[in-house]
């Protein structure tokens, strides 16, 4: 009996520490499901202002437009003002979600892919938008990472579209 007393503190300290890592862990786990959710709505916020700036001015859909028309000063201006929006938004997106790269939940792999897909549909849909992606104003403004990210995932979509004659975002 007096063994049993005196293992019974060390086997209490046992339990306590692992009713500590496992709440430890269950917080960790807890906080970045929290974290992530709050990010998607931030970057669904962002998403919706540039969406709202394209009801708002609707000249600016002939950002789509991939005729050659010129602009006049002001839309060309606007239109400059959009695409640093999206990839204002763009970076800290692919910043959140480590480029793909990082280990992500299934959910987060799901958000970062819906994400990809719209960098993709919105860079590649858009002859404007690559053009003002080219200038060197643009390029020098963001991260070296992001700068090489982007090219690279043009560069696949438009090798891709000119061999497959598909969507840059892998759909018909």
């Amino acid at each position: 009996m007096e063994r049993l007393v005196s293992v019974a503190p060390i086997v209490m300290s046992v339990l306590a520490l692992a009713v500590s890592i496992t709440v430890f862990c269950l917080q960790r786990t807890h906080d970045r499901r929290v974290r992530g959710y709050q990010s998607e709505v931030q970057f669904t916020a962002w998403f919706g202002d540039v969406n709202r700036a394209l009801i708002d001015y609707p000249e600016l859909w002939e950002l789509y437009s991939n005729d050659d028309q010129p602009l006049s000063k002001e839309t060309e201006r606007r239109v400059q003002g959009i695409v640093y929006m999206q990839c204002n938004m763009f970076a800290t997106v692919c910043a959140h979600y480590g480029y793909g790269d990082r280990r992500l939940t299934g959910l987060e792999r799901e958000q970062w892919d819906a994400w990809r897909r719209t960098m993709l549909s919105l860079f590649f849909e858009s002859r404007m938008t690559r053009t003002v992606w080219q200038s060197s104003f643009a390029r020098r403004h963001y991260h070296k990472r992001f700068v090489e990210f982007m090219d690279g995932l043009l560069s696949s979509a438009m090798e891709s579209r000119a061999t497959e004659g598909g969507s840059a975002t892998g759909q018909a």
